[in-house]
């Protein structure tokens, strides 16, 4: 699976647990009752991996409370998660016209326009994210991804670096290793391709990279 997701899922997206919380805690409106049910059934289906589901009972809980930004964040997760862009963005923009300085939301953003090959629109945003917020992780790997992808490995690798520095993850020491391997650095690509199979060895590509590299050495 691609690494944007993968990060998305382990790092950016809270428990789901504390997002219903927060949903809840934020809530204004005048049916409460109704509102929780909407927001208890969704969590059902999304814990149980049926995001497509859910969608509509999100769609109706913030057209009843549209200020409640912790539920348009999860709405916009929801849509990217099963690939409608269009809806996500608009979720994003009410978020952000409301909390300008949102780091989810501008990191989120940023995976949209990935995803969609708007890269230098991708990089803006993933640079605002990990000015919003350093010590994120998945900013600074998603950003090094990038980077690397457009050929800038000097750059990319000190984000990437940073990355590693903030929490070890087999798939960043991947991206790693392939972008060492690019410029030319195979024993530093070698090591973190170590490194990305002792901390995943169930990780097939990571283990095949290595052994052709090792070949090559």
């Amino acid at each position: 699976r691609r690494l944007d997701a993968r990060l998305l899922e382990t790092e950016e997206i809270d428990r789901l647990g504390d997002r219903v919380e927060r949903i809840m805690d934020s809530y204004r409106g005048s049916d409460r009752k109704q509102f929780a049910l909407w927001i208890e059934k969704c969590y059902y289906l999304l814990i149980a991996d049926h995001p497509a589901e859910s969608l509509h009972l999100l769609k109706n809980a913030f057209e009843h409370e549209p200020g409640n930004c912790e539920l348009g964040l999860l709405l916009a997760e929801v849509c990217f998660q099963v690939k409608h862009y269009a809806d996500a963005k608009d979720c994003i923009a009410r978020v952000l016209a409301t909390k300008p300085e949102n780091f989810e939301a501008t990191f989120l953003l940023g995976l949209i326009q990935h995803r969609k090959g708007n890269l230098r629109d991708a990089q803006a945003k993933f640079e605002r994210a990990v000015g919003l917020k350093k010590e994120s992780s998945a900013a600074h790997a998603l950003l090094g991804s990038l980077l690397a992808e457009v050929g800038n490995n000097q750059q990319a690798l000190k984000h990437l670096s940073t990355a590693l520095k903030l929490k070890p993850s087999a798939h960043v020491h991947f991206l790693m290793g392939a972008v060492c391997y690019g410029a030319g650095q195979q024993k530093r690509a070698i090591q973190h391709l170590r490194q990305a199979t002792k901390l995943d060895p169930q990780f097939g590509e990571a283990h095949y990279q290595l052994g052709l590299l090792c070949l090559e050495m």
